[in-house]
């Protein structure tokens, strides 16, 4: 049986009288395309963060490589991997060819510059529109700054360049002070809901910030005494929540931490209601018949929003055992995707209420460091994220460090041992 954490965490907006404080903007949408752009972001605390850099293809183009140009400021320091920056190119788009590399060529004063070769030597495949090219892991400070993007270059699978391809700065705002309360507007969202009753899959609602492109979350709930080791379900994509294709399939991964190699993506016309794209999912391994533990996340698939979003349907969900037998009752809850959240109201601090401090910034190097997280008061799974500073001058090979798990975060078990996975981009 899968021990969950129960963390307490309730964030407390409180008004800030008699000083200024720092005020940051909404994220913006994704630039219309050709463009490279930086996602922006808006940081509670300074200290470790992670940029995306994201492609939008255009009308009509098809997108096989691109290149461009970072400007990283002094408040947005990019991180070393060896000597080079600690950038990742995306494993989805399979472009294992990429290359990131220092340059010192027409580089602002103060600023660190780097230039990303997003390219494949063994294919052509075209990159999916909306998707994530690479990130970049880097140290904010002081109020953040403005990742400029410059030299923004696309081809397609036959070698010719795109041709007015744009690029969108990236801004990181630290520490956005008290957010003015929003006179209600057209589009006011709801609180995302808690995840239903089991046995159960469900969407996680979002409460976004723009249209654009997003990442939802497909969810198992076991339910008491049950064990599944594989699932089945259907989801309706309206209009204002486009499924993204990859290599003509939906744009969906399974999540590896739960070993179902076996999991297929496909869509669906039948029973596909009208103005609706309709995909199956079918979660399973042809070599195995691990539980999947409860609370997990199944899947992720990367959508296109518009307008005020929409419901994502969810049906025709079904689990089954290790033994291949079917667990009844299996329901379903549709995921809500809202964008323009309006009026969000400022919570009352109530009996028992915790109220958090934000997150702290990195410690000074040589570290490890588990990062602080602040989790709604009904939240009962989560995953922490250990973290390394290496330090000035140092460099680390290998690491050793020990956690202690109280009774309020319990770790995890999955096949008797601890439920935690290495980041597969350190090549550990």
């Amino acid at each position: 049986m899968r021990r969950k954490i129960a963390v307490l965490g309730s964030l407390l907006v409180a008004a800030v009288a008699g000083r200024a404080v720092a005020q940051c903007a909404d994220p913006r949408p994704a630039p219309a395309g050709p463009a490279i752009y930086v996602v922006d972001q808006n940081l509670s605390a300074a200290g470790s963060a992670t940029i995306a850099v994201k492609l939008v293809s255009g009308s009509g183009n098809q997108v096989a490589g691109t290149q461009n140009d970072l400007a990283f400021p002094a408040g947005v320091t990019i991180g070393l991997k060896g000597t080079k920056p600690d950038c990742t190119v995306n494993p989805d788009i399979n472009k294992g060819g990429t290359a990131f590399s220092f340059r010192t060529a027409n580089c602002a004063s103060g600023s660190t510059c780097v230039r990303a070769l997003v390219l494949a030597l063994d294919n052509t495949d075209v990159i999916p529109d909306g998707s994530t090219l690479y990130t970049c892991n880097v140290t904010t400070s002081g109020t953040g700054g403005t990742v400029a993007v410059s030299g923004t270059r696309a081809s397609s699978p036959a070698g010719s360049a795109i041709t007015g391809t744009a690029g969108q700065d990236g801004i990181l705002c630290i520490g956005g002070g008290v957010t003015p309360t929003n006179t209600p507007s057209a589009s006011s969202c709801d609180p995302p809901r808690a995840a239903p009753a089991g046995p159960a899959i469900y969407i996680v609602d979002q409460n976004l910030s723009a249209a654009g492109s997003a990442t939802i979350e497909a969810k198992l709930v076991s339910g008491a005494g049950n064990q599944v080791a594989g699932t089945q379900n259907d989801m309706a994509f309206p209009a204002g929540a486009l499924i993204v294709t990859k290599n003509n399939k939906p744009d969906c991964t399974v999540n590896p931490a739960i070993n179902k190699g076996g999991t297929a993506f496909s869509f669906r016309t039948a029973n596909c209601p009208s103005g609706s794209t309709c995909v199956r999912a079918l979660v399973l391994a042809l070599d195995n018949t691990d539980v999947i533990p409860d609370g997990s996340t199944l899947f992720t698939c990367n959508v296109t929003t518009s307008g005020t979003g929409g419901t994502i349907a969810v049906s025709g969900a079904r689990l089954s055992t290790p033994a291949g037998s079917a667990i009844s009752g299996a329901t379903s809850q549709d995921g809500i995707i809202c964008i323009g959240g309006g009026n969000t109201p400022v919570p009352t601090p109530t009996q028992g209420s915790s109220s958090c401090d934000p997150p702290r910034a990195a410690p000074a190097g040589p570290a490890i460091y588990v990062v602080d997280q602040n989790l709604a008061m009904d939240a009962t799974s989560a995953t922490i994220e250990a973290k390394l500073v290496s330090g000035s001058g140092n460099q680390v090979a290998g690491t050793q460090n020990d956690l202690a798990f109280p009774a309020g975060a319990l770790i995890v078990t999955k096949n008797n041992k601890p439920d935690c996975t290495v980041n597969p981009a350190i090549n550990k």
